[in-house]
């Protein structure tokens, strides 16, 4: 999961709290949520960019920018990976 808008109160949460419930209906989950370092979310962006995120230019990269665009990128667009506890 990646952050659209940049470093928001819900990435600072996340952070801080290392886990987030999930709520859909009466069902909630909790989860556990980690931020990956800056080589392997750069790398995740990539392919989420390439496959077409509607969303796209709020990262500042495109699918054609460098990787080191997209390691400058995920420094203020976090991307963290949700794990079942």
């Amino acid at each position: 999961m990646g952050s659209v808008f940049g470093i928001v109160d819900w990435v600072r949460n996340l952070r801080a709290a290392g886990e987030a419930i999930l709520t859909r209906g009466r069902r909630s989950e909790t989860i556990n949520v980690r931020e990956l370092p800056k080589g392997e979310a750069a790398l995740v962006l990539r392919e989420d960019i390439k496959g077409g995120n509607p969303f796209a230019r709020n990262y500042g990269v495109t699918a054609d920018s460098s990787l080191e665009d997209f390691e400058r990128a995920v420094l203020t667009h976090p991307v963290f990976v949700l794990e079942r506890k």
